[in-house]
């Protein structure tokens, strides 16, 4: 194991505090030591899911408003909308217009960052867990 200690560095040759068994000063060892290489990043591009087109239907058929509160939606974006049953487990119902439900951004987030339980004693949100238990029996009959 090396020790660190003082002496003459092998390539500045001044007395310092050597840091590397090959007696470099931690100035000269940083200057030696080759820079780590940055790795480029590969992005690719999101592949279109739909969902957008989607959005675009549903405000058109059901208008810019909550349907949890009623209220006016001024500039509709994806934050608007929030699918009842998790993309990620029920695939098939992505683009299911039935899955989907107008919300402001503050109820979205409500919706997916509280206990479903909590929400389920609110009963402004009766409608949204009827609509969710249909869909759950929807999704159970179409995987059978």
């Amino acid at each position: 194991m090396f020790k660190i200690h003082y002496a003459c560095c092998v390539n500045c040759h001044e007395r310092r505090l050597l840091v590397v068994k090959k007696g470099y000063c931690q100035k000269c060892n940083n200057l030696l030591k080759p820079k780590n290489k940055r790795v480029k990043k590969i992005s690719y591009a999101k592949k279109a899911t739909g969902e957008l087109e989607l959005f675009y239907e549903i405000i058109a058929e059901r208008g810019p408003h909550s349907e949890i509160s009623g209220e006016y939606i001024v500039d509709p974006g994806p934050i608007n909308f929030m699918h009842l049953l998790p993309k990620s487990t029920h695939r098939a119902f992505r683009l299911n217009k039935d899955n989907i439900i107008i919300g402001t951004a503050e109820e979205h987030h409500v919706f997916d960052c509280t206990s479903k339980l909590k929400l389920r004693l609110d009963p402004k949100w009766d409608k949204v867990f009827e609509k969710i238990d249909k869909l759950r029996e929807e999704y159970k009959l179409s995987i059978y």
